[in-house]
């Protein structure tokens, strides 16, 4: 593995580490459950929103937010060595540190308000909160029931 990639996982690792007050949540890295999905209407959404011709949706998690952890969407036209893609239309990826937190998760888009935007359903979450952007996991499905 690079030194690069390397430095980036073991940043998001620290950071997730941080963000609990290093009481890191207990994940059984043996467990490997259903890649991220996209529905129609979100892969439309995310194609019409890419700017550059070859760029990837990248999904994923930071520590932090009000319940845990936050959501990542974001465009990125680099591919990295820790990078799972789930979609090849459009072209969506997420780093290997993320998936065990996001793993079974469904990309939709909600209507509601003045806009559209897109929401993620994941059954890992033990709550959410009123924004929709962060969550915390449920550390019983780690337990062999995913």
């Amino acid at each position: 593995m690079s030194e690069s990639v390397y430095n980036q996982k073991d940043f998001l690792e620290e950071k997730i580490l941080r963000d609990f007050h290093f009481h890191a949540p207990e994940i059984n890295e043996e467990v490997h459950g259903e890649l991220p999905k996209l529905t129609n209407k979100a892969k439309i959404f995310i194609q019409q929103t890419l700017q550059e011709k070859d760029a990837y949706f990248r999904f994923g998690v930071s520590g932090g937010g009000c319940s845990g952890f936050n959501y990542l969407m974001d465009e990125d036209t680099e591919l990295k060595e820790e990078d799972v893609m789930f979609s090849e239309s459009p072209k969506a990826i997420i780093d290997s540190v993320s998936l065990k937190y996001l793993y079974g998760s469904v990309i939709d888009v909600s209507d509601k308000g003045f806009g559209q935007s897109l929401i993620v359903t994941n059954p890992g979450a033990k709550q959410s909160c009123g924004c929709g952007t962060s969550f915390s996991f449920d550390l019983d499905l780690w337990n062999g029931n995913f």
